[in-house]
C-alpha cells in the first residue's frame, strides 16, 4: 500500500506540486518507522510537561489518504478536460509555408489565402522602327481564397488585378470521394496540357504557341477525379465554348463545348525508378459555335511578345482586291469586291485533339504536346455562303534542368537551401530552361479567310533562359525568344523577325 500511495503522490507532484508536497507530509506521519519526537534538552522540563499535557491526534489512515488523492486527481482531469473543450470552441489561425488559413472548431470548414504576383520586364531588341515599346509591368497579381464548408463541399475564387479587373476561377464542388468530384463554376478548362500548369510554376515566362489554340477560363459543369492511388485521373465537363486563347463568362448561343481529358502515370509504383515520373495523357474537345458579326468567334494568335501575327478579316479590312467565285471556286487577286465587308465568323462544328506528356528524373525534366484546333468558318458580304473547315496546329517541347540538384516537377521546384548570408549559407536553386515551339496556320485560310499582307502563315520561336527560386517564396527569371515568321507582310514577304527579352520577379505563398 505505501508503494502505491507513493507512486500516485508522484503524480500529482507532476501536476500539481503545492498539493503533492502537502501530502507528501502527512504520509510521512503514518507511515512505519516514522521519525521519533527528539527528547527536550535539559533545562526544558517545563516545556516537556506542557508538550505531555496536550491531548494526543490519532495520524490519518492510509484509506483516507487514498480516497483524497483520487479526488484530487479527477478534480486536475475534470481541468483538463475543461481546457480541451475551450480550445476546441476556438477557431484555429495559421500561417506558413503554404499560405495563411483559418480552420473551424470542428474541423470540419477551413478557409485558406494564397497570392501571386509577377513583375515583368518586355524588352524588344532589333527593333529600328520602334514600334514595340520597352517596358515593366505588372503581368498578374492574383489572390486566392479556396477551402471547403463542411467535409465534402469544396470552392476557390481567384480574381485577377492586373490590367482589368477579371475574375478566373470561381468554381464550387462536392467531393464525396476522391474518385469523384462534381464542380460547378468558372475554372480551367482540362485541354492543354501547359494551359493546365499553374502560371507559378510556369518554365519560360509566357507561354508557347500551343497555348494559344486552346481556351483559357471558362464556365462549366464537370465531373473529375483520381483514380489507382492517384496514377490515374480524368476530367470531363459541359462549358459554354470559349474560343482559343479567350476566357469566356457567358455564353453567345445555346450550343455548349464537351471537353475531356484523361492523364496516367503507368509506372508511379512500379520499381522502375526513372520511369515513375513519366505522363502520358490525352485531351479532346468538340462542339458547335455560330458567330455574327459583332460577335464573329474568332481567334487571333500572338508571339510570345504578345504582338498579334495572325487574324481572320474582319470590318475594318475589306479586302478590295479579292474575290472568290463560288461556282468556279477560283480567288481572284484582281477583281475588286465591291461591299465585301470582309468579316469571317465561326458557323459550324469545331474540335481540338491534344495529346500530351511528361518526364521527369533527378535533375532533368521534359514535357511537350501537340494540339490540333479546327473549326468551319464562313465568309460574309459578296462571299456570303463560302463555308471552310480550318484547321491550325501548333506543338512545344520545353526542357529543364536544376544546376543544384533539386528535382523539377510539373507542379514547380522547391529549393532545398534557400538564399542565406546568415550562419546557414544557402544559394536556392538555380534551373535551366529552353523550349521549342511552332504554330501553323490552314493554307486554306489564305487569301479569303485572312489576309496574306497582315497575318503570317506559320511562327516558330526558340526560348532559353533561368529560374533562380530565392525561396520558396521567391523567383527571379530571365528569357530571351526569338520568334521567325513566313509570311504576313506586303508583297507576300514574311513579317520581320522578333527578338525579345524577358525579366520577371515573382512573389508567392
Amino acid at each position: 500500500m505505501s508503494a502505491s500511495l507513493f507512486r500516485s503522490l508522484e503524480r500529482i507532484r507532476l501536476r500539481s506540486a503545492p498539493i503533492a508536497a502537502g501530502l507528501a507530509i502527512a504520509a510521512a506521519l503514518m507511515l512505519p518507522g516514522r521519525v521519533a519526537a527528539q527528547p527536550p534538552a535539559p533545562g526544558d522540563a517545563k516545556a516537556a510537561i506542557a508538550d505531555s499535557a496536550q491531548p494526543y491526534d490519532a495520524p490519518p489512515s492510509v484509506e483516507s489518504l487514498d480516497e483524497k488523492i483520487r479526488i484530487l486527481e479527477r478534480k486536475l482531469e475534470l481541468k483538463d478536460e475543461e481546457e480541451d473543450k475551450k480550445k476546441s470552441e476556438n477557431a484555429t489561425v495559421t500561417a506558413g509555408k503554404d499560405g495563411f488559413s483559418l480552420v473551424s472548431a470542428d474541423k470540419e470548414s477551413a478557409l485558406k489565402f494564397k497570392f501571386f504576383q509577377h513583375i515583368d520586364g518586355r524588352y524588344f531588341l532589333e527593333d529600328t522602327a520602334s514600334k514595340l515599346p520597352n517596358t515593366l509591368l505588372v503581368r498578374r497579381v492574383r489572390p486566392v481564397w479556396e477551402g471547403n464548408v463542411g467535409k465534402y463541399y469544396n470552392f476557390r475564387v481567384m480574381p485577377e488585378f492586373s490590367g482589368t479587373f477579371a475574375i478566373l476561377d470561381a468554381y464550387s464542388e462536392i467531393a464525396f470521394i476522391p474518385e469523384a468530384r462534381l464542380r460547378v463554376g468558372k475554372s480551367k478548362t482540362p485541354i492543354g496540357l501547359e494551359r493546365i500548369k499553374s502560371s507559378q510554376d510556369m518554365d519560360i515566362i509566357e507561354f508557347s504557341h500551343t497555348t494559344s489554340l486552346t481556351p483559357n477560363y471558362d464556365l462549366g459543369i464537370s465531373l473529375l477525379g483520381d483514380l489507382l492511388d492517384e496514377s490515374v485521373s480524368y476530367y470531363a465537363g459541359v462549358f459554354n465554348g470559349a474560343v482559343d486563347g479567350t476566357t469566356r463568362d457567358v455564353d453567345f448561343n445555346d450550343d455548349k463545348d464537351l471537353i475531356g481529358r484523361v492523364f496516367a502515370l503507368p509506372f508511379k509504383a512500379g520499381s522502375i525508378e526513372p520511369l515513375r515520373n513519366l505522363g502520358i495523357g490525352f485531351a479532346a474537345s468538340f462542339g458547335y459555335r455560330k458567330g455574327d458579326l459583332s460577335t464573329p468567334e474568332t481567334p487571333a494568335y500572338r508571339t510570345e511578345g504578345q504582338q498579334t501575327f495572325f487574324s481572320f478579316r474582319a470590318v475594318a479590312d475589306r479586302a478590295s482586291s479579292v474575290a472568290f467565285n463560288n461556282t468556279t471556286k477560283v480567288v481572284s487577286n484582281t477583281a475588286a469586291v465591291q461591299g465585301d465587308t470582309g468579316t469571317v465568323r465561326a458557323n459550324g462544328t469545331g474540335y481540338r485533339l491534344n495529346p500530351q506528356g511528361y518526364w521527369y528524373y533527378g535533375p532533368f525534366g521534359l514535357f511537350g504536346e501537340w494540339i490540333a484546333s479546327s473549326q468551319e468558318y464562313s465568309k460574309g458580304g459578296a462571299n456570303a455562303g463560302l463555308k471552310k473547315q480550318l484547321t491550325s496546329t501548333a506543338w512545344q517541347a520545353t526542357a529543364n534542368y536544376v544546376l543544384t540538384g533539386e528535382s523539377p516537377s510539373f507542379k514547380g521546384l522547391k529549393p532545398r537551401h534557400p538564399l542565406s548570408f546568415g550562419e546557414t549559407k544557402g544559394f536556392g536553386a538555380l534551373e535551366l530552361v529552353g523550349r521549342a515551339s511552332r504554330l501553323k496556320v490552314d493554307e486554306d485560310a489564305f487569301p479569303v479567310f485572312a489576309n496574306p499582307a497582315a497575318s503570317a502563315r506559320q511562327a516558330t520561336t526558340y526560348s532559353a533562359g533561368f529560374n533562380w527560386y530565392l525561396s520558396r517564396y521567391l523567383k527571379w527569371s530571365a528569357d530571351y525568344s526569338w520568334t521567325a515568321f513566313e509570311g504576313g507582310a506586303a508583297a507576300n514577304r514574311d513579317r520581320p523577325e522578333e527578338k525579345v527579352f524577358f525579366s520577371r520577379i515573382q512573389t508567392a505563398f
